[in-house]
Formats: C-alpha cells, structure tokens, sequence
C-alpha cells in the first residue's frame, strides 16, 4: 500500500469525522452565514441581506425556486432561547435545494433561520444563561440603571441554573415524583413550602430580588405591534422599536406573493390548532381567528400530526407581541408556530406492543389513576431518563450565599437552553417530516386558473366572452381577515382589448375576494370588434393565469 493512498485514506477519514462532528453542533453566527452562503451558490437560490441587527449582524433571508410564485415563508430565532428553530430551518433548506422536490416549480419559498442573531453569541458563551434578546443595553427593572443586578455563577460550572434556599416562609417543596425538581406547595394537601426558589445569582442591587436586571436585550418575539407587552420585560421601550422587528415587517409586505407564514420558535398553534371565539373574532379589534380560517388551520394541524408524531405536544398559546400573531393579525396572512422538537414520551401503544397481554391487563388493574399531569420539567426529564441522556441537569450542591449568611443554599436544575434545544441528532432525525409537512402544504397552497372558457358571436362583429375561474388548491386564495385590512392583495381579473375594440358590458377590471378550494367565479363581456382579447386572472398569494383569445 503506498504512502499517497494511506495519506487520501486519512485525510478522507478526517474530513468525513470533521462533517460528522459539524453536523452534530449548533450553528453560531459565523458558521450560519458560511453555511448559507454555500447554499446561495446553488441554481434558483438566493441570499439576501433584508436588515441589520441592533449588534450589526445581517439578517439573512434564503429564497428558493422562483421568487415571482406564491410563497411560503419560514422563519426562526425570533427568540434567542430558541435555537433549535434555527438548526431546522437550516436542515430543511438544505433537503430542499438538495433534493429541489417538485412543488418548487409553481411555488417558492423563503427561509429566514436566524431572525435574532445577536442572541446565537450567548449560546455559546463560557458562562451560559439563556438570553433570549438582541445586542441592545436594557434596563430590565427599569429603575434607571442598566445591568445592575446580572446573573452570578455561584458553584463555578458555567452554566446559571437555579438555587433553592430552606425556609419555613418558602413556597415550594421537593416534588415527590421527581426528587430532582421544586414545586409550588399545594395548601389543598396540606403541604407547607420548605424551600424558596431564585434564579442563581446574589442580590446585587439589594432589592429583594435576584438577576431581574441582566441587560438581557430586547426579545424580538416580543416587539411585534399585535398586543404589544408594553413595560413588560424585554419588549422594548415601545412596539416595533427594533430594527429586527421593523423589517423583518417590512420583508412580508415587500412580497405580498407570501401566502403563509409557519414561525420556528417556543409557542404552539400548529400541533393543536387555534380555536374559534364569535365574541373576539367580532369584536371592533379582532382577537380571534376568523371561522373560516379556523377551519382550515384545523386542516393543517393534522397534516402536521400526520407527519411529526411526537406525543405530549406543549400547550404554548401565541403571546402578546409575536411575530406569529402580528403576521396573521396585522399582515393577513395564515400563521402558524411550532416549537419543532419537545420531548415526546413512548405513547401507550408502543409500550404496550412490547408487553405481552397478561402483562398489560396486569398492569391496568395496579396503576393508580393520575389526577394531575407532568409539568413540562417533568416530562423533559423523563424524556432524558428514556433517552438515557445524563448531562442535561445539575444535581443540587451547597453553596455558601452572602445574602442567606445562615440558611442553607443549593444551586442546581435542568441547564440553561436544554428543554428547548436538543441534542442536534434529535433535530436530524426529525428533517425529513418536516420536509414532507411542508412539501404538502405547498402542494395545498391555492392556485388560480381558467377552467372554462367560450366565446359566442352575438351578431357581425359582436361577441360575448365568458370565462370561469376556479382554485384548485386545498387552501382559500388567502385568509378570510385579509378581507378585512387594508392591504389586500384580492384577485383581479383584467381583459385587454387591442384598438379596434370596445367594451359594450361588463368591466375591464373585476376584483374578486377570495376562493375556497374549488370555488370558482365567471365573469362575462361583451366586446365588439374582431382581433386578439387577453384575459389575466389570480392575486399575488395564488399566482396568475393568462387567456388569449382570437375574435373572428
């Protein structure tokens, strides 16, 4: 074996270990826009830069197929504690202009996987908390000072968890069906608190309180207008006041072709899909899904279920000042948000599939019934107990705490960013469903086309034209509350007529709300005059189709 063919096996080795590792690790910001601008070198594929951060990162935008189609728009990391959406979003462009599946012929799509950068440094800082806000200097108490009360590593791991103190006034007590975690007592047992709960850190400004001024910077998820958080922590001073915020905005409403918007971050209406309230969704500010709409969000949810089978789906309502609620809301467009990954527990069936039968019915008889359901701590660290992953939580250690000289302080709990954020592999095993979720809702997505078409000669030189137009999709030409703004891209239907023409009935410009799937409209002239008539129909979110016709 000669010297050259064992160095190319080694360096082939090292190179197929150094992917392998890549592919295992979050992205920091760097890597992101590496990662990015290697995916714009491909055909049909575009990078742009549609913003900057409050800290100067760019704020990277991917679009891919035809961006003159109608689009679905994805966009993660609005919340900075969020990074599992990123590293999705990155796998699904990846698959699709990998793979360029045949739904990105009529259609195209657009990824925004970073919508928050400053936020990624943080993950990967020596000391770790989760910072879910931009680069901006935030007086998070608002007393006037910015910073003065920051998290402090008390037991020296890098890492801010929480610390519990032994009180006879505490609130909490040790969960009895996780030794590991705190939970509020509960009065209606009879249960007295024993310890009470902070955030590790000391009492820097001597208020009484622990880190409630990190200068934690504003979260973009919560800067949106619909609902705005005023004076909450990090909303910002007044809505939409980041630049993150405001053209990202400006981004929807530049391509009003974007049909849906689907969000990668911690809030939930895609796995179970929003409900209708009358009285809200009538109300002179409305604040609920329109019906109609409603109806077809329950549609995609179960395309959603029917793809990513993960059990124990979080209950995380859209909150004030979202950028899920203000795209629906405020810019018309279907909006959904998944958290992409939560632990999902062996449902019933599989557990019992491993069972034999006797074993089953003997299992029925001896499980006591459950009167209350796990918390979301719970289920993650059952979750990590299946999976038999260790590292994920801190066990509780003695720290000695200046601001409790004569009690007991522990510092411990589930790292910081580790309920939301995965293992990598965790995420790569779930690309694929989600590639086929979003490759059928783009197939679902409305198209616009003349399905029928007649002339009729009335008399000499006098003809009636009719046509009939009709969605094909699965999905309305667009949202039922788009009816209601004031940008609305509604479907028009425009007949040309050469010089030689005149119109006698009907309008050279009919605008049209929007079609259920398969509704169809007509619409008739009359024209007199021979020669050739073009006939162009549809709206920006459905695309357009185009009839020429030869009067003679």
């Amino acid at each position: 074996m000669s010297k050259l063919f064992i160095f190319l096996k080694v360096a082939c080795l090292v190179c197929l270990s150094f992917r392998s590792h890549a592919q295992d690790q979050y992205l920091n910001y760097q890597q992101l826009t590496t990662k990015l601008q290697g995916l714009s070198k491909y055909s049909n594929v575009k990078l742009e830069s549609y913003g900057k951060s409050f800290g100067s990162k760019d704020l990277w935008a991917l679009k891919i197929g035809d961006v003159s189609k109608p689009a679905l728009l994805i966009v993660a990391g609005l919340d900075g504690s969020h990074q599992a959406g990123t590293q999705m979003a990155v796998f699904l462009a990846e698959k699709i202009i990998n793979t360029q599946p045949d739904w990105l012929k009529n259609r195209s799509l657009y990824i925004i996987p970073s919508a928050n950068p400053d936020a990624i440094d943080a993950f990967f800082a020596k000391t770790k908390f989760e910072k879910s806000g931009n680069n901006r200097l935030t007086d998070d108490d608002r007393n006037g000072k910015i910073a003065d009360d920051i998290y402090d590593d008390l037991n020296n791991d890098g890492l801010i968890t929480q610390m519990r103190v032994t009180t006879n006034m505490g609130d909490h007590v040790v969960n009895p069906d996780d030794l590991r975690l705190m939970v509020k007592a509960d009065a209606a047992k009879n249960q007295i608190g024993t310890h009470s709960i902070y955030s590790e850190g000391i009492d820097n400004n001597k208020n009484g309180r622990f880190n409630e001024d990190p200068s934690n910077g504003v979260n973009i998820d919560k800067n949106f207008a619909f609902e705005y958080p005023f004076f909450k922590p990090h909303a910002g001073e007044y809505a939409a006041s980041e630049n993150e915020t405001r053209t990202l905005m400006d981004f929807i409403f530049a391509n009003l072709h974007i049909h849906s918007v689907i969000t990668f971050g911690p809030q939930n209406n895609l796995s179970e899909a929003p409900k209708y309230d009358a009285k809200l969704a009538k109300e002179r500010i409305i604040k609920n899904w329109q019906e109609q709409d409603v109806k077809f969000g329950e549609n995609t949810s179960k395309l959603f279920n029917n793809h990513v089978k993960l059990t124990n789906a979080p209950k995380k309502p859209l909150t004030a000042g979202s950028f899920a609620n203000t795209a629906y809301y405020h810019a018309g467009k279907y909006s959904f948000s998944t958290p992409v990954w939560w632990p999902s527990l062996e449902s019933k069936e599989t557990k019992e599939s491993k069972e034999t039968k006797e074993e089953v019915d003997s299992k029925k008889t001896k499980e006591p019934k459950k009167d209350k359901t796990d918390s979301e701590e719970q289920l993650f660290l059952k979750w990590a107990d299946q999976e038999q992953i260790k590292d994920l939580f801190v066990d509780w250690k003695e720290v000695k705490h200046p601001d409790f000289p004569n009690q007991k302080v522990e510092v411990g709990g589930i790292k910081p960013y580790a309920q939301n954020n995965p293992p990598v592999k965790y995420l790569t095993e779930l690309t694929e469903p989600y590639l086929a979720f979003v490759g059928n809702y783009v197939k679902n997505m409305p198209t616009h086309e003349i399905t029928e078409q007649k002339v009729e000669k009335v008399s000499t030189d006098l003809y009636r034209i009719t046509i009939m137009a009709t969605n094909r999709g699965f999905l309305p030409s667009y949202s039922e509350i788009n009816d209601k703004l004031k940008f609305t891209s509604r479907i028009r239907t425009k007949i040309m007529l050469n010089s030689n023409q005149k119109m006698l009935a009907g309008r050279k410009v009919q605008l049209q709300n929007a079609l259920l799937p398969n509704q169809s409209v007509t619409h008739s002239w009359l024209v007199s005059g021979k020669g050739k008539v073009t006939i162009e129909t549809g709206c920006a979110t459905t695309g357009y189709a185009s009839l020429e016709l030869n009067l003679n």
